[in-house]
């Protein structure tokens, strides 16, 4: 039974063995990802009505004497979906700054298109995009193809996004 897009319920008293069996291993990275993910590409559940990361809870489970409050829940991965506990590790706001800084995924460092971890395209479409632009296309019907919004293309029309192409 879901409550919301991405997520499902989780019932109280759920063993880590349960929560971890609801997801797909990657053999290549050896990350536990879960099968629904919300539009922030974090995959949520409910318990008692309230929603939880569901990789915050994978951790919590696994960690039951680390108090979290406070903190973050952040993945050595790099793998939003992941809810491997051996992939995950807690920290501060700052800390999980620095981690997307050093690792080129925070969109105000050195991350640029497709390596900020928001983008919805990829560094190889924009090619194209620039040549339907090019040859008249409106960019709401471009945004339409690539399932963003009209002015995403716009700014990339007039070389606000993804300058570095």
């Amino acid at each position: 039974m879901d409550n919301a897009v991405g997520a499902t319920v989780f019932c109280a008293g759920m063993t880590l063995a349960e929560l971890l069996s609801r997801a797909w291993l990657d053999e290549t990275t050896g990350c536990l990802n879960w099968q629904r993910l919300t539009g922030n590409w974090y995959g949520m559940v409910y318990v008692d009505g309230t929603r939880h990361s569901v990789h915050r809870l994978a951790f919590q489970l696994a960690n039951p004497g680390i108090n979290i409050a406070g903190l973050f829940v952040c993945h050595h991965c790099d793998n939003r979906r992941c809810i491997n506990p051996a992939h995950l590790y807690a920290g501060t706001q700052s800390q999980n700054i620095e981690d997307c800084v050093v690792r080129g995924r925070h969109a105000h460092g050195s991350a640029k298109g497709e390596k900020t971890g928001q983008a919805k395209l990829k560094d190889s479409f924009i090619p194209a995009i620039r040549k339907r632009i090019d040859n008249g296309e409106s960019c709401v019907q471009i945004a339409k193809d690539y399932g963003v919004s009209h002015t995403v293309i716009y700014d990339i029309k007039h070389h606000k996004l993804w300058r570095h192409i």
